[in-house]
């Protein structure tokens, strides 16, 4: 086995203060191809060289007399102004602990001496690549001008233009992109803040959540859109009435605990932070209400809005953002069902509240009575356009309440600890289903979600390590989900439960990826082998540049993590041809499949033209 430079102009920086060493590194160098090569035994000349040479590889020795790797770290960043350091450190320590302040301090690797040649030169051409790719990332920012000059004058400005894209990217994230207000996650924060500020003051705040009526209707009237063009000028209405102390956030349903979509019912909320009567809501509501009495005229269509209220107010109804968001919108439930114009929060009137208790005491009688129901939506490779697997979603369809989606109950189930009773059910039913299909000689993934709760359970990865051996299940052909954000409430737990599911040979996948507040530079360190790019950066990439861009940019990073990229939400032809053009490695969404139950599921294989691998 050889390897050899992938990138032989790659410019590499060794600080070694042992001439044996540096000698050992530039044959090694020399002998994979590697041309640009400097070598120093002086720490202290660190910054000098990292100025004058720009390297996309630094090798650095932990250990010198002078200076050690730590201060050559901070060097870098305080004279040099990077922030973006391709750093390996070379040590001869193999304690965890300093491993992770290494991690830490900015290196973006460490080889362990005595070093192996092959290990040595794989990760280094890893560096490189990442190297490349953060450079091309600089070249893309809105100034080429302005880049160009920060390139070749200094790497501060450099790193001010990275950072003005990472602002961006994170206000996409905290925004919702067709109305530019507050998204959920935003909304929440602020409110949350204003509680605490209202609870040190002994004062008020209110929640509004300002619905219209037939929403349904003139979205499938208008199309998509158009029906985007409505919620901006109404966005547009209800800031100019809105004085600036109120907080307007479009989000939906907001006991669903989702972030915005607009496939079912859009709403916009309104913090009070301070108000002295209900008077004062009902001012406030009556303003919006008026700022939409005028018809909202789009192209071949003209609209008249109704919108009805729901109000809950700190401290009465509650002391979380949650609470106050969840108990506002019942309350403007409780008003569309009596037609009025707005309704203050009553738990008496809680329909919500009844009905979610219920739902838990059915769920267990389904759950014990087997009557709930896996469905599969297959995951199509982009390169051979086969069938490589599909992910199971779980499905309730109540006698009594209809179907009765999973961000309904899910949610409460995590709370009163009957996720583990859900947990178990699906488990056992996905992993039943493989070894069925197996036997038929149908072989591919199963994806399974897993929920906050469950990277919190010592006994998870029991309960997979059972089902695995119960069934007879080649462990790589299942995959497990979890969102960035349930990986970080315990972190220290979660790494140890995901360590462990690692181990027993699952895959693992960071499911609705860049909704979330983690980053790759943090995923890099969980055991993870899959990325899932979340629907709402997918579904109108074709429309939508900045999302097209942002996918493309995470599906490359990602690749350059050696992590494979999914992407869900595909609805047509355009974004699928995108996705392969990017090099996407899987693909999820109604353009292909809705989700199936298992029989039909095998017809699908048999009369669609995607065949499974």
């Amino acid at each position: 086995m050889k390897l050899t430079a992938e990138n032989k102009d790659a410019v590499i920086l060794a600080i070694d203060n042992n001439e044996a060493t540096l000698g050992l590194i530039d044959a090694i160098l020399r002998g994979a191809g590697f041309k640009n090569i400097h070598l120093t035994g002086e720490a202290g000349q660190a910054s000098s060289l990292y100025k004058k040479y720009d390297p996309d590889v630094i090798l650095l020795d932990l250990n010198m007399p002078d200076m050690d790797g730590f201060d050559v770290l901070a060097v870098f960043k305080e004279e040099c102004n990077a922030e973006y350091l391709p750093v390996i450190i070379l040590t001869g320590e193999d304690d965890v602990a300093i491993k992770v302040k290494v991690l830490e301090c900015g290196a973006k690797d460490f080889i362990t001496k005595p070093f192996d040649h092959f290990e040595m030169l794989a990760r280094i051409n890893t560096i490189v690549a990442m190297s490349a790719f953060y450079k091309e990332l600089l070249l893309k920012n809105k100034s080429l001008d302005h880049i160009v000059n920060a390139q070749t004058n200094s790497l501060m400005s450099a790193v001010k233009e990275k950072e003005e894209a990472e602002e961006k990217l994170q206000d996409n994230l905290l925004h919702d992109n067709v109305t530019g207000l507050p998204n959920r996650y935003l909304f929440e924060d602020r409110l949350s803040q204003f509680i605490s500020v209202s609870k040190r003051n002994n004062t008020n705040v209110a929640v509004i959540v300002l619905g219209f009526d037939n929403y349904t209707e003139i979205d499938n009237v208008i199309g998509h859109h158009a029906y985007e063009e409505l919620l901006r000028k109404i966005t547009a209405r209800l800031k100019i009435i809105l004085r600036t102390s109120d907080t307007v956030s479009i989000i939906q349903d907001a006991t669903s605990g989702t972030a915005l979509s607009r496939l079912g019912e859009d709403l916009f909320a309104i913090i009070v932070p301070i108000f002295q009567t209900i008077d004062d809501i009902d001012h406030i509501i009556d303003r919006c209400a008026s700022s939409l009495l005028a018809p909202i005229d789009l192209p071949d269509v003209m609209f008249d809005i109704i919108i009805r209220s729901g109000v809950s107010y700190f401290p009465e109804h509650g002391d979380t953002s949650e609470e106050l968001i969840q108990h506002a919108n019942n309350a403007l439930y409780r008003a569309r069902e009596e037609n009025k114009q707005y309704m203050i929060y009553d738990i008496s009137h809680d329909y919500e509240t009844k009905y979610r208790l219920n739902l838990m005491t059915e769920l267990k009688k389904s759950l014990e009575q087997d009557e709930l129901e896996l469905f599969y939506q297959p995951k199509i490779d982009l390169n051979t356009n086969r069938v490589t697997g599909c992910e199971a979603l779980l499905r309730w369809h109540h006698p009594e309440y209809g179907f009765v989606p999973p961000d309904s109950f899910i949610p409460i189930a995590e709370k009163t600890g009957t996720i583990r009773l859900v947990t178990t059910w699906v488990i056992g039913k996905a992993m039943q289903q493989w070894a069925q299909w197996h036997a038929m000689g149908i072989e591919f993934t199963i994806s399974i979600n897993v929920s906050t709760y469950d990277l919190s359970d010592s006994s998870f990865v029991a309960l997979v390590k059972q089902n695995l051996e119960k069934y007879n299940v080649i462990p790589s052909n299942i995959i497990l989900e979890v969102t960035e954000n349930s990986t970080m409430q315990d972190p220290s737990t979660s790494m140890i439960i995901l360590n462990h599911l690692s181990a027993l040979g699952v895959l693992l996948s960071i499911d609705d990826y860049g909704t979330g507040y983690s980053s790759l530079s943090y995923l890099k360190s969980l055991p993870v082998d899959e990325i899932k790019i979340d629907k709402s950066f997918v579904i109108n990439m074709d429309t939508d540049r900045d999302n097209s861009v942002i996918v493309k940019s995470t599906i490359d990073l990602a690749h350059n993590l050696g992590y494979r990229v999914v992407a869900e939400g595909i609805e047509n032809k355009t974004i699928y041809a995108m996705l392969q053009a990017y090099n996407c490695d899987t693909a999820q969404g109604f353009f292909m499949s809705q989700p199936l139950p298992a029989h039909e599921i095998e017809n699908w294989l048999i009369e669609k033209k995607w065949n499974f691998a």
